[in-house]
């Protein structure tokens, strides 16, 4: 039964890299030059990303948008999120 448990880890080796580079080539371009890309949507850039990178076909209306947030706004849902989990 031990044997087959560690047989197991492996099955799913190669979609797991191929997972994982596709996160890496999805956290590259969103911290690049033009993270938003031509259209501003976060979504449009993983669909592309997605079907470069990965096998599996990106699933329309499965990502939930929402409008960008940059720069201090960030800070302050970060802080203002932190401070009530700790501070409640």
């Amino acid at each position: 039964m031990l044997m087959r448990l560690c047989a197991s880890k492996q099955l799913f080796s190669a979609s797991e890299m191929q997972l994982q580079v596709f996160y890496s080539a999805l956290d590259q371009h969103y911290h690049g030059a033009n993270p938003l890309g031509p259209t501003g949507n976060t979504t449009d850039v993983l669909t592309a990303v997605q079907k470069q990178y990965y096998t599996l076909p990106y699933v329309p209306n499965t990502v939930s948008t929402s409008p960008a947030v940059t720069g201090p706004a960030i800070v302050s849902i970060v802080s203002s999120t932190t401070l009530k989990i700790f501070n409640p």
